[in-house]
């Protein structure tokens, strides 16, 4: 019967050559081969589970820029996935070899970045104009027709008249059409209570309940409503709140390395 030798790095095992040894030599050899193995495969798992890990962790620096934490961040799910449950974490066996320890943390790493990965088209990181080209920022200002002190709640934008309007993220339409003084308004409920709002426009292209992908074009520029010119109003709201809309521009610059 022929023998088993490890060689090479990884601990390969060559059938050739140790025929003559006694049997508790060739027994050794083997675990010895086996033993670098498991080291090599250990080692490629550590790789790919630090990648893994600079990935969630890029992510969620990142989205702590935008002000949401994103440990409670989930993608928004559909209705008939008729899932739950509760949550019961999994166990390493204490008996477990360093390659299955390694492996139970890659799993735990891989799912992490995954999940951020999953729920990032449904953050307003995106721009709903090619150009941003501010003419008001998010906060206190002289209202532009009673000269008097007020908070604005959104971003306004500049743009040609019937310049087209697109999705900041994914979601489905939660309104759609005349609202005072935004005028023709949309806006788009993202999940996590995140919701955003496109005002003044001169056309709307969605309707309510429609899903929208990123990006999707959601209606046109225009000054209907309470306005002095043709501008978007733009607003992002956490739990009915409007917070401001530059802090996830500037996540998504960094995320998507946009201008």
């Amino acid at each position: 019967m022929p023998g088993l030798r490890a060689s090479g790095a990884a601990g390969s095992i060559d059938h050739a050559a140790d025929a003559d040894l006694p049997l508790r030599f060739r027994l050794g050899s083997i675990t010895t081969a086996l033993d670098r193995l498991e080291m090599s495969q250990t080692n490629a798992v550590s790789s790919i589970g630090g990648a893994a890990r600079r990935t969630a962790q890029r992510l969620k620096t990142v989205l702590a820029e935008s002000g949401l934490p994103a440990e409670r961040l989930t993608k928004p799910a559909k209705p008939s996935a008729g899932l739950g449950g509760p949550f019961v974490p999994m166990k390493l066996d204490p008996k477990a070899s360093p390659f299955e320890a390694e492996v139970a943390r890659l799993q735990d790493e891989m799912l992490a970045a995954d999940s951020l990965r999953r729920v990032l088209p449904y953050l307003p990181l995106r721009k709903p104009l090619p150009k941003i080209e501010s003419t008001s920022g998010f906060g206190a200002r002289p209202d532009p027709f009673l000269g008097r002190m007020a908070m604005h709640t959104g971003l306004d934008m500049r743009d040609a008249y019937g310049s087209i309007v697109h999705a900041t993220a994914a979601g489905v339409v939660e309104s759609a059409g005349y609202n005072g003084g935004y005028g023709n308004m949309v806006d788009i409920d993202h999940g996590n209570g995140v919701v955003t709002r496109y005002a003044h426009l001169s056309g709307i292209l969605v309707q309510e309940g429609q899903t929208i992908r990123v990006g999707e074009p959601i209606g046109k520029l225009g000054s209907s409503g309470r306005s002095t010119g043709p501008h978007l109003h733009y607003e992002v709201r956490i739990n009915d709140e409007p917070v401001d809309p530059t802090r996830f521009l500037k996540a998504g610059a960094k995320l998507f390395g946009q201008d």
